[in-house]
């Protein structure tokens, strides 16, 4: 997922101003800690977060200092102030009155989801049908003598030829579609 470059701008302060909350920090573990927050689906770059550091130093809302890490690499650390905490406090108020709204707008609507198509909805049922066979045949595989890899080869060829060969009736077999698929595919 993408995230739109004005949303990602608009909750710099309030994403920065909250990190350092929790305690000082520099520019790489700032960025560090925005993709582990987000699960990955903010990547900030160095270009995005120093130019916000730079004018939450100047409006007085962090304070920066040089220290010298166990590496003896410098790193230049920022720290909240009580003026940025204000700040923060501010920017959660109206943050959460965002958010207020755009759940009470959604709450109220019914977002259509694309049916699939009937060949996606069989190969779901297929997928899902074959999941137990074909787990059972990699931990079967997994536990075997065999070499994990064959130079040149896809990884097909990590399996046992007997444990490629079960894999054929499995594909052969009609899909029954186990029961936790029947109401996703009667929803859609």
């Amino acid at each position: 997922m993408e995230i739109n470059k004005d949303l990602i701008a608009a909750s710099s302060t309030p994403i920065v101003l909250a990190i350092l909350a929790e305690g000082d920090s520099y520019g790489y573990a700032i960025l560090q800690r925005v993709r582990e927050l987000s699960g990955g689906a903010m990547e900030w770059t160095d270009g995005m977060l120093y130019p916000v550091l730079h004018r939450l130093e100047r409006q007085g809302h962090v304070e920066a200092r040089w220290e010298t890490a166990e590496t003896g690499r410098r790193r230049k650390y920022y720290q909240i102030t009580q003026r940025g905490r204000s700040q923060l406090a501010e920017e959660r108020r109206q943050w959460q009155a965002v958010d207020a709204t755009l759940r009470g707008i959604w709450g109220g609507l019914s977002l259509s989801v694309p049916t699939p198509r009937p060949v996606a909805r069989a190969l779901l049922w297929i997928a899902a049908d074959l999941l137990p066979s074909l787990r059972a045949m990699f931990d079967a595989a997994r536990r075997s003598a065999w070499p994990r890899h064959v130079p040149g080869r896809g990884p097909g060829a990590m399996l046992p030829l007997r444990a490629r060969l079960r894999l054929v009736p499995a594909l052969s077999r009609p899909a029954a579609g186990p029961a936790f698929l029947i109401p996703l595919l009667q929803a859609a």
